[in-house]
């Protein structure tokens, strides 16, 4: 079966931006009141459901989604970024449970838990999902400074999904960096 949007080479999976934003886009509107009528409706959701297949093959093992891959090059990507994952989560909230589609369960728990393993106890985000995060040195791009905008967007998708450490008071700090550092 041929995917959506081809991997375009080796390291290269730049269509999974494609499919995350299309995603994205097609359950915001299937929940705005422009587009309720039964065709729009339809379509949204025919769309959304090819969009499902095409992220559940993207998914890598530990959760996410990104953009570029690393060695080995195989047919599901090996390597996923914070952000691109959190981009897609609250979509998926939406999906599953103001829409009733059928997004699959464990995608959605594994790329919550996935965003949830890059939480930093400095408050920053880590650039990349994995099971062992590492580079924290003062210059590293998981310190805050160089998480500023990976931080808003991953507190705002956990939050979408009822995390519960994604507090007030999370998004508050989040937010005075973002100020602070920029």
């Amino acid at each position: 079966e041929q995917s959506i949007l081809p991997r375009g080479d080796d390291w290269d999976v730049d269509g999974t931006w494609g499919v995350v934003y299309s995603f994205d886009a097609i359950a915001h509107a299937a929940v705005d009141p422009r587009f309720a009528g039964e065709a729009w409706q339809t379509a949204l959701r025919e769309r959304a459901a090819e969009l499902l297949v095409e992220l559940g093959r993207r998914q890598t093992l530990e959760g996410g989604w990104a953009y570029y891959d690393d060695p080995p090059f195989t047919e599901k990507p090996t390597w996923a970024t914070s952000f691109t994952t959190a981009l897609l989560l609250p979509a998926l909230r939406i999906a599953e449970e103001d829409l009733d589609w059928p997004v699959p369960e464990r995608m959605l728990e594994r790329a919550v838990e996935a965003v949830r393993r890059c939480a930093l106890p400095n408050g920053a985000y880590s650039y990349d999902i994995s099971f062992l995060p590492e580079g924290y040195n003062l210059e590293d791009i998981n310190q805050p400074a160089g998480s500023l905008c990976r931080i808003q967007v991953c507190n705002w998708a956990l939050r979408s999904c009822g995390d519960p450490k994604t507090t007030d008071e999370r998004i508050t700090a989040g937010l005075a960096q973002l100020m602070k550092h920029h």
